[in-house]
This record gives structure tokens, C-alpha cells and sequence, in this order.
């Protein structure tokens, strides 16, 4: 175990297991940005502190992994980083997402993500980042990080 973990209470140790501690940003993100977050993956770490219109998931290690498992489903999904796992899509790979409609199963895992009945919560609407997303022609990214 890091030495962190090692000092956390154990009702800590028990919401970090989980999953509380870990929450998600979701914001918008122009294609240019998405280029310089992969060129320079620290540029992520300005972006996040930056945004101002975003949806926020305590409780986000289900999402986590929901990405992480739909990274293989052709729709478009970048990693940025890893030290906290960040996620863009890109304005054409968020308008196809889209365009598949309500009903598909991955836009409704990325918009409506499963969280936890205690402790768990949403700030704002990812459909509704997803919405003026396109609108400024731009795409989202998720963040996912430690809540502390």
C-alpha cells in the first residue's frame, strides 16, 4: 500500500475501495487542446483548473472503468494521461457518438454513468456538456482523480 493510503482512516480506506474518493471532470475541450494535452500531457493539469462549464461524478471509479472498457469500441475515445486517467473525444468522434441516439448503450454509459448509492453524486449534466460541446464544435473530456 502507497504510504499515503497507509495514513487514511478505515471509513476512508472503506469509501476509497469503493470508490468515493475518486470522482470525474467532464468538460469541454477543443480538438486544438486535445493536440496539445497529447504533445504535453501536463497542459491537462491547466485545463482542469480552467474549466468553468463541466459536470462533476463523485463516486466515478464505475466510469472509470466504463472507459477504460470502451476505449476498445471504435467511437473515438483518446487517452491523454494516466498519472489521472484522462479521456478525450474529438468534435467528429463526440457528433457520432451522438448522432447514434438515446438508446444506444455506450452513449447512455458515458451520459447516465452508474455511481454509488451512498456517497455517490452528480454536479451537472454530462448530456448537457455533451450538448454545448457541439455546439461550439468542440469535444469533451473526462478526467478521472482523486477527490481528497
Amino acid at each position: 500500500m502507497p504510504p499515503a493510503r497507509k495514513i487514511l482512516s478505515l471509513g476512508n480506506q472503506h469509501a476509497y475501495r469503493r470508490g468515493l474518493g475518486i470522482s470525474a471532470k467532464i468538460w469541454i475541450i477543443t480538438d486544438a487542446e486535445i493536440a496539445a494535452c497529447r504533445s504535453r500531457p501536463e497542459h491537462i493539469n491547466t485545463l482542469f483548473h480552467e474549466a468553468d462549464d463541466y459536470a462533476k461524478i463523485w463516486g466515478a471509479r464505475p466510469l472509470c472503468a466504463t472507459i477504460e472498457r470502451l476505449m476498445g469500441a471504435g467511437i473515438g475515445l483518446q487517452k491523454l494521461d494516466d498519472t489521472d486517467p484522462t479521456f478525450a473525444l474529438d468534435h467528429a468522434a463526440l457528433r457520432a457518438l451522438v448522432a447514434r441516439g438515446d438508446a444506444d448503450h455506450v452513449l447512455d454509459a458515458l451520459v447516465n454513468p452508474e455511481i454509488p448509492a451512498i456517497g455517490g453524486d452528480r454536479g451537472g449534466d454530462i448530456a448537457d456538456v455533451m450538448a454545448r460541446a457541439l455546439k461550439a464544435n468542440a469535444g469533451i473530456v473526462f478526467c478521472i482523480f482523486e477527490d481528497w
